[in-house]
């Protein structure tokens, strides 16, 4: 959304109140590093507010194989942690699934060390 794009504070908003984001797999990996749907799945990840990677491999019309969840996983790991990524790809989504209240998040290490976020799920 080219509007969270340009201010993602209105996201950390809504996390705030309780809303869950999903992050596409393809949304982190980028075709281009620099292009601002991966800055802001990227930044997400960092602050705290990304609760589940996932695929976009849903779509009925035209619909594509699952072949870049685990390279995403692998650049969330490296991003924010391997513990976090795991969360968040497996975790987090299970309970989600299964109408369950979130486990609570791995810290976020980043390449500046822990970092510690408090957001409400």
């Amino acid at each position: 959304n080219p509007e969270f794009q340009r201010d993602s504070s209105r996201l950390a908003d809504l996390v705030q109140q309780g809303v869950l984001l999903q992050l596409d797999a393809d949304a982190v990996l980028g075709a281009a590093r620099r292009s601002p749907t991966t800055r802001l799945a990227q930044r997400l990840c960092v602050d705290g507010l990304a609760h589940a990677l996932a695929s976009d491999g849903h779509r009925a019309a035209s619909w594509r194989p699952v072949t870049t969840l685990a390279r995403a996983a692998g650049a969330v790991a490296a991003l924010i942690g391997p513990e976090r990524a795991q969360w968040m790809a497996q975790a987090a989504p299970a309970a989600i699934i299964e109408g369950t209240e979130l486990p609570t998040p791995p810290p976020i290490i980043s390449r500046r060390g822990i970092r510690t976020l408090f957001v409400r799920m």
